[in-house]
């Protein structure tokens, strides 16, 4: 069963659930959300899948075999894609950083960035500002299709980039990258396969600037790790010995965050079409966890947050308090560029200018394993 649901806006009606072999589809409007905004929930026993279109097709909680994967996002809402301004700025650290509000939108778990940056916010040579993580996920997909059927479900949508910074409704400019996304419920595997194509439809040749975030769930004591050459902290100094566990906030509410750059990556896994991937893990105490397959990446970062609940690291220029949740998180942050722009890279890896009419495909798998299988 096939269908192509309106997502987006105003007359944008809740859709009954529809089901088929076990698997259900549904439409529905979060209290709390914009009038607009509506999420999609894909289950069937044992899973669940809740996608945010508004938000490029982002995904937020998701249960795999009857286990939580992704960490509590800060922002239990989503934004208003008519209300968003990526240029405006925020108070981090009491510093004013103009083009630093993405902070403010985080409200997903698995985040394409991008794609004219995806790293900090910086200005280019012209010095026109690229705001923090871009623009990727914070555009409406106004239509998708899902198509349930044998027991497993496919959702697709996609959209347009128009500039740097803007998000909606779209530019007057014309578009420079179209995104395809693909979300995978496979029928008889309990995994989350993500397939993104970024094609260049503009008529110059561009560097397609991606990035993810992926923040699973931590548990203290729980052990994140990639199968690298080489490990060190961003913004260099010595590598500590606990660089792969992640534990609660040792002086809260201030928040802790660590970042590890990680170099000569193992891309020796497969995902389903046999293209090549690098496996990483996130290992709790008992011995089960999430193992999490990235594709081909100069940068890839093991990413260590907790807490932050009602501190005072961000604010709004007024000194207002966004924050209400801990930064309890775990994962990794990969992307085709350094995200400090320092040019730390992985030399191993290249990711290519596209042409005009030029695409890259670029997957992301989830799966939880047991102790029996790990």
């Amino acid at each position: 069963m096939k269908r192509a649901i309106k997502t987006y806006g105003p007359r944008t009606a809740e859709v009954p659930t529809f089901k088929e072999a076990g698997v259900s589809a549904r439409l529905i409007h979060v209290p709390g959300d914009p009038d607009s905004v509506y999420r999609l929930y894909i289950k069937r026993e044992g899973c669940s899948i809740e996608l945010c279109p508004s938000k490029g097709l982002s995904v937020r909680d998701t249960t795999l075999s009857e286990q939580q994967i992704f960490w509590d996002a800060p922002l239990p809402n989503l934004p208003n894609p008519e209300e968003i301004n990526l240029t405006g700025e925020m108070v981090v650290g009491g510093n004013s950083l103009p083009g630093s509000t993405w902070v403010a939108y985080f409200a997903a778990h698995v985040e394409m960035l991008g794609l004219k940056n995806w790293g900090m916010a910086v200005n280019n040579p012209e010095k026109e500002l690229h705001c923090l993580h871009g623009n990727a996920s914070m555009i409406p997909i106004t239509e998708i299709s899902v198509d349930i059927s044998g027991g497993g479900a496919i959702v697709e949508g996609s959209f347009l980039i128009h500039d740097a910074n803007g998000c909606w409704p779209p530019s007057e400019l014309p578009p420079l990258f179209k995104v395809t996304k693909r979300i995978e419920l496979p029928p008889d595997r309990d995994t989350l396969l993500l397939t993104d194509t970024i094609k260049n439809v503009s008529d110059n040749t561009l560097f397609p600037d991606w990035g993810y975030h992926v923040q699973l769930r931590p548990e203290p004591g729980c052990r994140f790790t990639i199968p690298s050459k080489s490990a060190l902290p961003r913004g260099g100094n010595t590598l500590p010995d606990d660089y792969q566990i992640w534990h609660e906030a040792p002086n809260p509410p201030k928040r802790e965050e660590r970042g590890f750059i990680h170099k000569g990556n193992r891309y020796d896994v497969q995902f389903p079409d046999g293209s090549p991937g690098c496996e990483t893990r996130l290992t709790y105490p008992d011995s089960s966890g999430i193992r999490c397959l990235l594709p081909p990446s100069p940068y890839v970062m093991s990413w260590f947050s907790c807490g932050g609940a009602d501190d005072d690291e961000f604010l709004w220029p007024d000194a207002s308090k966004w924050l209400h949740r801990n930064w309890d998180g775990v994962g990794p942050e990969f992307g085709a560029s350094s995200l400090d722009h320092d040019g730390d890279t992985d030399p191993g890896v290249i990711v290519k200018d596209l042409k005009p009419g030029e695409s890259t495909v670029l997957k992301i798998l989830i799966e939880p394993f047991s102790r029996k299988n790990k």
